[in-house]
């Protein structure tokens, strides 16, 4: 008798809500977009309403089934299947249960188990085989115990190996104080933005330096026998992220590319000379691959912006204007918003985000001023003042 998993309906009608909210801010996005603009938020529109199409598929369609002679898992857009006998064991990543193949090579992934109804059942049932993740993890520490470039002897590869890890753990907890900074740093921002620039690239001359023995790779389950530093290079520039969407009003995001795109090249070229050494690349998996590319899409644009605004020493050009409008929104993402009316670079009235001490102090059509300045990289951007 066939046996079925499926995502339960309460989680279908809340990534139904999901769907349609990603759907209408696509629209909005589009619909308010300022003239220069409109093609970057066009191509960010059609990205968002591709999202909630998938994830509304992905929901509904999902679907585990294990029969008497297959495992089969149907996603959103793919399904796949499995021999029982040709199992040769199961990993956990996170929330995702993964069987493979025997000989490896094939894959059955299922993404997000802890969705679907009786999972637990799921998870007994993968009981049944051998669990990599424990293999996984003694290969890689077997394989750095018999490595001479760690140290001449076992015993004093394994210090160094345990060395390294209270290094990581030092290391990714600075780089989550570094964005904690970040996010506290108000009058002092510069020095906080100085901080989380600098740290992410020391952070990669640390992972060279050590290239031995030091990884980005994430590998979750029973953990990676190589000590992992992702942690402290991804946290500082997460904690840049509130200044760059809060902090700055850019005046057309186009322009933000091609500085962004020369960042993200150089950084590019510094990974790839990096992950060239033989030993890195025996040990660079997917989801290390995929944490780097993360990495350097938010550097170098969080980067750009916060250059761009925070060392612009350039004279402002001011102007009036009034404020025509105001509304804020509550729960988790809470925000303060005011609407001012056109002028200088302002071609139509446009709706910016504002900290809630001056949100509370302006009043509807007081008149405030607006500070244009041409930016260090000359991205046109500004800010408000009463």
């Amino acid at each position: 008798m066939n046996k079925e998993y499926t995502i339960g309906l309460r989680r279908k009608l809340l990534m139904f809500i999901v769907s349609v909210a990603i759907l209408a801010t696509g629209v909005y996005l589009y619909a308010s977009a300022a003239p220069a603009d409109k093609t970057l938020h066009a191509v960010v529109a059609m990205l968002l309403c591709l999202l909630a199409v998938y994830l509304l598929c992905y929901y509904i369609r999902k679907k585990v089934t294990i029969t008497q002679t297959h495992i089969i898992f149907q996603g959103a857009l793919t399904r796949t299947e499995l021999l029982k006998s040709d199992i040769g064991g199961y990993k956990i990543d996170k929330d995702n249960l993964i069987f493979v193949a025997r000989p490896p090579g094939k894959m059955l992934y299922i993404s997000r188990c802890n969705a679907l109804v009786n999972y637990a059942e799921l998870l007994e049932f993968a009981a049944n085989f051998k669990n990599i993740d424990a293999k996984h993890y003694q290969n890689e520490f077997d394989t750095m115990l018999h490595d001479e470039a760690i140290g001449s002897t076992p015993k004093e590869r394994k210090q160094k190996i345990q060395a390294a890890k209270k290094l990581c753990t030092v290391i990714n907890y600075a780089g989550i104080g570094v964005a904690i900074y970040e996010f506290v740093s108000v009058d002092v921002f510069r020095y906080a933005l100085i901080a989380g620039l600098v740290f992410p690239l020391l952070v990669i001359c640390l992972f060279y330096a050590k290239r031995n023995l030091l990884t980005f790779n994430s590998y979750t389950g029973e953990g990676s026998a190589y000590p992992n530093l992702t942690n402290a290079l991804i946290a500082p520039v997460l904690g840049m992220l509130l200044k760059a969407i809060k902090g700055w009003h850019i005046l057309s995001y186009t322009v933000i590319i091609w500085p962004a795109v020369a960042i993200a090249i150089v950084l590019l070229m510094l990974f790839i000379f990096i992950l060239n050494d033989a030993n890195i690349k025996t040990r660079s998996n997917q989801v290390s691959l995929a944490h780097i590319v993360f990495f350097i899409f938010l550097y170098s644009t969080i980067a750009t912006i916060n250059i761009n605004c925070e060392f612009d020493n350039s004279d402002a050009l001011v102007y009036k204007t009034t404020v025509i409008d105001k509304r804020y929104t509550t729960g988790k993402n809470a925000a303060q918003y005011i609407t001012i009316d056109k002028c200088g670079p302002l071609q139509q009235p446009t709706e910016i985000t504002i900290g809630k001490s001056f949100y509370e102090a302006v009043h509807l059509n007081e008149t405030i001023r607006l500070h244009a300045k041409p930016g260090l990289l000359h991205i046109p951007w500004f800010y408000v003042s009463q």
